[in-house]
């Protein structure tokens, strides 16, 4: 059930630009935290999301990779990984009632932006869907 919720949450990060840098990623990282994103600054513990699910939530206009293949650059040119600025998106904390869940989560652009969000998702008849969202904080980290 978790994985399900965390494949909506990515779904819908991938598929709609809530950063403003997302068109501008060469490469969409994805990992898991224990976070709950509710305030800047936190530096979390993450780990990768399952290949599976990368290749379910990969597009051709969103290239979604582990987060550990990609190397995050902040101000300096690229040295290996992705090619030019990579977008990391971290799933984290989710709390199941029933047929809802919140899911808090992140996005980084390569040390230059970063923000945290809360995902309202429900369950419906085609699996989870994500119904609403809010930042709760954008900045420079």
């Amino acid at each position: 059930m978790l994985d399900s919720i965390r494949e909506a949450v990515f779904r819908n990060l991938l598929e709609r630009d809530r950063t403003g840098f997302a068109t501008m990623a060469s490469a969409f990282c994805l990992a898991l935290s224990n976070d709950a994103f509710k305030t800047a600054g936190s530096y979390p513990d993450r780990s990768d999301a399952s290949e599976a699910m990368v290749r379910r939530v990969q597009t051709s206009r969103a290239p979604a990779r582990r987060a550990s293949t990609c190397t995050f650059t902040g101000n300096n040119p690229p040295t290996r990984g992705a090619t030019g600025r990579a977008m990391l998106y971290t799933v984290g904390v989710i709390s199941v009632d029933e047929g809802r869940a919140e899911a808090a989560a992140a996005y980084n652009y390569d040390g230059y932006n970063a923000g945290g969000y809360t995902f309202g998702v429900e369950r419906s008849d085609s699996g989870w869907v994500v119904k609403q969202w809010r930042m709760e904080w954008t900045g420079k980290p």
